[in-house]
């Protein structure tokens, strides 16, 4: 394999690639090790060897491209086996380059390898989490203290990789809540949320703890990753994107922010669903477009053909529905990622006061979406 520098004894000898990749050593270092191979190219004058955007790819068509061997069976390469390629590559490249600027260890790829070779094997985590002792874990347990510096050291990579104008994260992850599931392979698996860096940023994602066989350690993140943790664990999901900005590099909502608000022991109870998981505020539009002076104007009531003395000085729906049949339109809707928050409120508000002045004879939710279909749609408008 002279692309790689070795002889076949020595990749047996001076490599894991016999221990990772088996019986399939050799066709899985043909197939992929020529696709890296033929995205290296050397820059005209340094001499440094750089890589083609198309690099990683080679990874995950290793992963999953079919492979039929001379006895007629049909084989793909193992996940181990493409991260130990990507270790020799990567050590290749340090010997030629003199530095580890140059690199194919392709976070975001091997993430999304992770994530459908390991997966979860129990499905979704339990919506009741308080009440499953068995899942969640104290935030200073030892095991979810390493997944969480893991994740860091993830973003911190794909950051280094992709947006080097972007901090380091740096100092120990703040863990806010964890709960432990089981990946395929009956390997466990953790999802966190954690505030990172100086700023407190939040993030979630899903870690998977691997068994001492099918961890890895790459010589170059020996300095920066003493601990090995991203050999142990393996990131499977990550939100927000470590280089986003705006409302993208923000959660919209957390399982800790539910449960503080809980917390509080207020009128009514916040609730996480498994939809939630990862989502930023980039996707929920609030919909509102104030109109200009002139045309709010137009719109407001000058007077009240009422006397003032029958108005209360001040009305909370939720303190007249006691012993009474329920307003449906007091049900929280969800209007998701559409910019609509404008139709829902005048749709329930309205609908409310019908319940409420018909005693609750006209008990129905009016429709949000005329009033959209008759306005902005989701692109936001004015109650």
């Amino acid at each position: 394999v002279s692309y790689l520098g070795y002889t076949l004894q020595e990749i047996k000898d001076k490599t894991d690639l016999d221990e990772s990749c088996g019986d399939l050593m050799l066709p899985c270092v043909a197939n992929v090790g020529n696709c890296v191979e033929s995205n290296i190219h050397t820059v005209e004058g340094s001499g440094r060897l750089e890589l083609d955007p198309e690099t990683c790819q080679c990874f995950a068509s290793g992963l999953t491209n079919q492979i039929t061997l001379d006895d007629g069976d049909v084989v793909t390469c193992p996940y181990l086996c493409m991260e130990a390629l990507s270790n020799i590559f990567d050590e290749k490249l340090f010997a030629h380059n003199e530095d580890s600027h140059t690199t194919v260890a392709c976070p975001r790829t091997f993430m999304n390898m992770a994530r459908s070779v390991y997966g979860t094997a129990n499905g979704e985590f339990p919506v009741e989490h308080e009440l499953d002792g068995e899942q969640v874990l104290p935030v200073d347990d030892e095991k979810v203290i390493r997944a969480a510096a893991a994740l860091q050291e993830h973003i911190n990579l794909i950051r280094k990789q992709e947006c080097s104008l972007k901090p380091q994260l740096s100092g120990d992850p703040t863990i806010l809540f964890d709960e432990k599931g089981t990946a395929k392979g009956d390997f466990g698996q953790y999802r966190l949320e954690v505030s990172l860096g100086e700023g407190g940023q939040l993030f979630t994602g899903r870690v998977v703890h691997l068994p001492k066989d099918d961890q890895l350690l790459n010589p170059l993140e020996v300095d920066s990753d003493p601990q090995n943790l991203l050999g142990r664990f393996r990131v499977m999901r990550l939100s927000p994107d470590p280089c986003a900005d705006g409302a993208a590099a923000s959660l919209a909502i957390t399982q800790s922010q539910v449960k503080a608000i809980n917390s509080q022991q207020l009128s009514w109870k916040a609730a996480w669903k498994p939809e939630h998981e990862g989502v930023t505020s980039e996707r929920f539009g609030m919909g509102i477009k104030a109109p200009s002076a002139e045309e709010r104007k137009k719109k407001t009531i000058q007077n009240l053909n009422a006397p003032s003395t029958d108005l209360p000085a001040a009305y909370d729906a939720r303190d007249h529905r006691d012993h009474q049949t329920f307003c449906r339109a007091y049900d929280v809707m969800d209007q998701g990622s559409c910019g609509s928050c404008y139709a829902f409120a005048a749709a329930t508000a309205l609908g409310g006061r019908i319940c409420r002045s018909t005693e609750h004879k006209w008990n129905v939710i009016m429709s949000p979406q005329e009033m959209m279909d008759c306005n902005n749609g989701c692109d936001g408008g004015w109650p």
